[in-house]
């Protein structure tokens, strides 16, 4: 690779790193939005002192794999590839079990 492909290469790249960025905060510092972020619920904490990463306390199992299927649609949107084509019950795979 020449040094310019190289040079235009960095610089995609880090333009494509900087607008998340540039898009969440565009998005954060609307007035509308900030309006919207008054109502959230904000906790402080000392250092050490934070609770537990533990939801199964205050959700139900239907609950927390909503959460992840949410996280998991947004992580596809956001690597730009299309998510996959089949369904779980069929997907490929083999179910090994101990003799």
């Amino acid at each position: 690779m020449s040094a310019m492909a190289a040079f235009s290469v960095s610089r995609a790249s880090t333009a494509i790193a900087r607008a998340p960025a540039t898009l969440y905060f565009s998005v954060m510092v609307n007035p509308e939005n900030r309006k919207v972020r008054e109502g959230w619920p904000v906790r402080v904490y000392r250092l050490g002192q934070e609770p537990g990463d533990d939801l199964s306390g205050s959700t139900t199992p239907e609950q927390r794999l909503q959460m992840v299927w949410e996280l998991t649609e947004r992580m596809w949107e956001l690597s730009g590839r299309p998510s996959s084509p089949y369904s779980r019950a069929s997907m490929p795979g083999q179910v090994i079990r101990p003799s």
